[in-house]
């Protein structure tokens, strides 16, 4: 339906729309990502309800100035912007816990493995990285496979009577 980069915020005429307002709100939230204002016509309770439930980012009442487009718009600009930025904030922190779960998990390996301390397993790890100009996270995940890998077998070997 979109040709090309998505829009920052779609203003949609309720009236020219008619049901179909619901699910084109949906998809743009959705599956495009992008904040949806809804231009609503008399009588406008119901209409209001179903802005509310579709969480919108706004909605203006027909016949709207222009000062209040403006207005609504900017808000709901203002407020995309920052769903975007949590959303980004959300995305990185995760997986910086996923890779700090698999560093914590290969220096665990490595303490095993050599009878190290978690310091030295630490250093160890993160000296290997530097060695090879690779990213501690990287190596910490090849260890984590390697290990689920090389461990395999011997679960198998020892389920099997």
């Amino acid at each position: 339906m979109l040709s090309g980069a998505p829009p920052h915020l779609v203003v949609i005429d309720t009236e020219s729309v008619g049901d179909q307002a619901g699910s084109l709100v949906r998809w743009l939230q959705n599956d495009v990502g992008v904040p949806a204002i809804l231009m609503l016509g008399p009588p406008a309770h119901e209409q209001v309800a179903l802005a509310v439930s579709l969480g919108v980012a706004g909605y203006v009442i027909t016949p709207v100035s222009v000062g209040q487009l403006l207005a609504t718009t900017e808000i709901a600009l203002i407020q995309g912007l920052e769903l975007q930025r949590l959303k980004e904030s959300e995305q990185q922190l995760s997986k910086a816990l996923a890779q700090g779960r698999e560093t914590s998990t290969a220096v665990g390996v490595l303490m095993e493995r050599y009878r190290l301390t978690e310091r030295e397993a630490f250093e160890r790890l993160r000296g290997q990285a530097r060695s090879q100009r690779r990213k501690m996270a990287a190596l910490a995940k090849e260890v984590v496979v390697a290990t689920e890998v090389l461990n395999q077998p011997a679960a198998r070997n020892r389920r099997d009577p």
